[in-house]
């Protein structure tokens, strides 16, 4: 770990709590985003994570991601209406 691994803390302000969520809330970003566990996310250093947020890959990332939830959810409606049809033919 750097010495330059702490200087994002400069950055959660608040009470421990709160630090305490918005360090989770970064580490489960990079489970969603890394496609990695929890505890190797939690290895990353506080300098990578800003790194990563701040750069374009980031935000196309979370278009993806976005993007597969939508398809997903438009799957399962219409999954939904094909069993919902079946049921009344009944």
């Amino acid at each position: 770990m750097s010495r330059h691994d702490f200087t994002p803390l400069a950055i959660y302000q608040g009470q421990p709590q709160d630090l305490q969520s918005a360090l989770l809330e970064d580490a489960f970003t990079m489970v969603e985003h890394g496609k990695m566990s929890l505890p190797e996310a939690l290895k990353l250093g506080l300098s990578f994570i800003k790194l990563y947020r701040d750069s374009p890959s980031f935000e196309r990332v979370s278009k993806t991601i976005e993007n597969e939830r939508i398809y997903k959810a438009g799957v399962i409606d219409r999954l939904n209406a094909v069993v919902t049809t079946n049921s009344a033919r009944r």
